[in-house]
């Protein structure tokens, strides 16, 4: 579903209930799309939103999902990919940001909440790392005796398969960047992501 075309990127308030997915332009596996299918559904039940690049491979599943559940789901691409007629554009609505680092701090800005899915490539790992650098900013200001607004907290969720967890460990950690921001960063299995979920919804949205 190609969607509506927009200039500009998806803004939205930080308390809405929208979740990122950091996510492949390759076609899903099985297991990948066990994975994005249980997102989904949750999503689904939790009245969660879903943003993601709005192009091909996982993408183009998720929205595919979506649609199968009448759920809500943004693709965000840019013009340096999508230009090209011969580039998916997915999603229910699907936007275009100026630029890949514009449409990446458009998804930041549009979700407290993202996740990184295990079968990502380098495009995926670089929207985590940049996630993971305003997630490292929040916890060096509360270091320092600031408060932290609840409009402004972010989570980061990294299901822990096929090698995903140490690779973003090894991508942030070139940016000098810290896993460890007190709680906001959670390395969870498959089998957890629920539980997972459960909870961070309800440290972001009570």
């Amino acid at each position: 579903m190609s969607g509506k075309e927009c200039l500009v990127s998806y803004e939205a308030s930080p308390l809405q209930r929208n979740v990122v997915i950091f996510c492949g332009k390759v076609d899903p596996s099985e297991p990948e799309r066990r994975r994005l299918t249980k997102i989904v559904e949750f999503c689904k039940e939790n009245g969660l939103s879903i943003l993601h690049g709005g192009t091909s491979g996982s993408m183009a599943f998720i929205a595919s999902e979506c649609q199968k559940l009448s759920l809500n789901d943004v693709g965000i691409g840019t013009w340096e990919i999508n230009q090209d007629e011969n580039v998916p554009r997915t999603g229910k609505e699907f936007l275009l940001a100026g630029d890949y680092f514009k449409r990446v701090t458009s998804l930041m800005s549009s979700s407290p909440l993202a996740i990184v899915m295990p079968e990502g490539g380098s495009g995926t790992l670089l929207e985590a790392t940049l996630y993971a650098k305003q997630i490292n900013l929040l916890a060096g200001l509360e270091q320092k005796g600031f408060e932290i607004p609840a409009n402004k907290e972010r989570r980061l969720i990294v299901i822990s398969e096929n090698g995903i967890d140490q690779r973003f460990r090894e991508a942030i950690s070139q940016f000098g960047l810290k896993a460890d921001c007190k709680g906001r960063i959670i390395f969870c299995k498959e089998t957890e992501l629920k539980d997972v979920l459960k909870v961070v919804l309800s440290q972001l949205f009570g």
